[in-house]
Formats: structure tokens, sequence, C-alpha cells
């Protein structure tokens, strides 16, 4: 069983190569796919299984990475096994991605839930902050402080989907 599973778009090779070397250089057992093998179930089910047999799943994140529709199923497997993920920011990704609003200073740590759905952050402010990351559950929690649906406009604004979750009232 391999210690960390590392996870990288192909642009970024050079650098994972770099990172698996100082990894087992640390004596740390990698798993990691150099091949530029065409898409396959067999080589998905080979890529899958790796992941669940790892205790870690390492994820670059790159421009590149972020559109690999291959390190998104990565990922989403990663996630739907539990794994303990662990991310290195390559490369800036020219956006921002999700901006964590309600501390006064800074924040000084942050705990995922293993389903991904939970963000905890707490700060030097004394605040522990509790985010819904899935957008379902999201919507649940709105519908039990709000009284009306959000408009088409609302949602581009507030959840940045072109269209709404569904909107029925529970």
């Amino acid at each position: 069983m391999a210690e960390v599973f590392i996870s990288y778009a192909s642009k970024d090779k050079g650098f994972a190569l770099d990172l698996n070397a100082a990894l087992q250089k640390l004596k740390r057992e990698t798993w990691i796919d150099w091949r530029s093998t065409p898409d396959s179930a067999e080589w998905r089910a080979e890529i899958f299984a790796a992941i669940e047999a790892s205790y870690n799943f390492l994820f670059i994140i790159s421009p590149d990475s972020l559109h690999s529709w291959m390190c998104e199923q990565e990922v989403a497997h990663a996630v739907a096994n539990r794994k303990r993920m662990v991310t290195i920011l390559l490369r800036e990704i020219g956006r921002e991605l999700i901006t964590l609003q309600g501390h006064s200073s800074a924040v000084r740590g942050l705990a995922l839930s293993r389903d991904g759905k939970i963000l905890i952050s707490g700060g030097t402010d004394g605040l522990m902050q509790v985010y819904a990351m899935d957008i379902d559950l999201l919507m649940s929690l709105a519908r039990t402080r709000v009284t009306r649906n959000l408009t088409p406009e609302e949602c581009r604004k507030y959840l940045h989907r072109d269209e709404c979750p569904a909107q029925s009232r529970e």
C-alpha cells in the first residue's frame, strides 16, 4: 500500500517527478502514473484502485490540473473514499475559487469533513466559522431561513451558477 497517491496534470509532469523523488528520498512510498496512456476502463480501474490503496491523496493544483477531466475524476474518487487530502499550489490559477467571510483577523486553521460538505475555519479572532460546501446542503440550510426562492440573477451573483439548484420548498 502506497503512503501517497500523487495526482497531477500532464503539463506539470516535471514538478511531479521532482516531488516524487523528494518524497522517496524521505522514504515515503508513492504511487504516481507516469504513462501517457489513452483513457480506457482498465487504466481508470488501475488509477482508482491505487487511490483506494493509498493512505493520502496529494493533488498538485495548477490551471492545467483544474481543467483536467482525469484529475477531477481522481479527486472525486479520493473524496468518495475519504482519503486524507494534501494540496500543493504549483501555479496561480488566475482566479479566486472561493472567498470565506466571517473572520475579523487571520485564519489559522481549516478542517474539511470527510464527505467534503462542511468546512470549519478557526481564526486568531477566537471564532470558529462553519461553511456548507455542498450546494444542495447550502440550499437546504438557506431554505430554513429564507421565505422565497433565489432568482436566476441571484443564483449567478451569489452561487456563481447559471442555473439555480432545485427550487422545491422542504
